[in-house]
């Protein structure tokens, strides 16, 4: 089994895939805004597609994604391909997503192969970055997706997604030991449950995002990823209207099996 470093996988790599899920299938209709004066009840949206290209020469594994807006985050990666071949997360390469703080290299979001990819193969990778949405006296609004993890507070302007891990049970792969002293390197399986939830100021809107989030887990579910085979949705609650924030709100549980690798680089 090829990996760049271990540990992989595991609870914060399962986080980050599908959050990385979500971003690349359920656009930002733009930011909730009855005011808005195109009428269309939405204001700017908050990430930009772009493509990041390369050229191989067999030495280097390390591609930093540096987007065309300076200072502004890459949140989401797309489908990453060499040569023309399709390349398996989690197999052929890993993400670096940066450090929140730190020097811009720390910051940077980084794609790393498993294995060089080969002398003049052209490597493609697309991407998404927050763009920086400011009203017009100049006041920060938003700058990063609209889909994030954790509790909600209410610091991102709605429509908004948020991922948070409910629970994580830990289960050996096998009966005994499952440590493999040749390749020092053993294996684990984490049963996690998510509460993926779904706010917005219309509840129409809230109704359709939720419908784009259970579709693109559905479509995951048939993508082959060697650290998180299996996803699923197992139900969508509608709370409807939360007088407390405000907002209308629908709740997806998901629940997922995801693989970690432990044992010595």
């Amino acid at each position: 089994m090829p990996v760049y470093s271990i540990p992989i996988g595991g609870t914060h790599y399962t986080e980050k895939q599908l959050i990385n899920i979500l971003r690349n299938n359920v656009p930002d209709p733009g930011i909730d805004d009855p005011n808005a004066r195109t009428g269309t009840g939405h204001g700017a949206i908050r990430d930009a597609d772009a493509t990041y290209a390369a050229t191989g020469n067999a030495a280097t594994k390390i591609y930093t994604i540096t987007p065309s807006e300076n200072g502004a985050p890459v949140v989401a990666i797309g489908s990453v391909t060499v040569g023309g071949s399709s390349m398996l997360f989690g197999w052929d390469y890993t993400i670096d997503w940066g450090d929140k703080f730190g020097t811009p290299d720390q910051r940077a979001t980084k794609v790393i192969f498993v294995t060089e990819p080969a002398n003049s193969a052209a490597i493609v990778i697309p991407y998404k970055y927050a763009k920086r949405i400011t009203t017009q006296d100049g006041k920060l609004v938003a700058q990063g997706s609209f889909i994030g993890a954790g509790f909600s507070r209410g610091a991102q302007p709605p429509p908004r997604i948020t991922v948070l891990m409910e629970s994580d049970e830990p289960e050996p792969v096998g009966i005994g030991d499952n440590w493999d002293s040749t390749l020092q390197m053993g294996n684990y399986w984490h049963n996690m449950t998510f509460r993926i939830t779904v706010m917005s100021l219309y509840a129409d809107e809230a109704k359709e995002l939720a419908g784009k989030v259970t579709n693109a887990i559905m479509v995951a579910a048939h993508d082959n990823n060697y650290l998180m085979p299996i996803i699923e949705v197992d139900r969508v609650l509608n709370i409807d209207y939360d007088f407390e924030q405000k907002l209308y709100i629908v709740v997806i549980s998901v629940s997922c099996k995801a693989r970690q690798l432990f044992g010595k680089p």
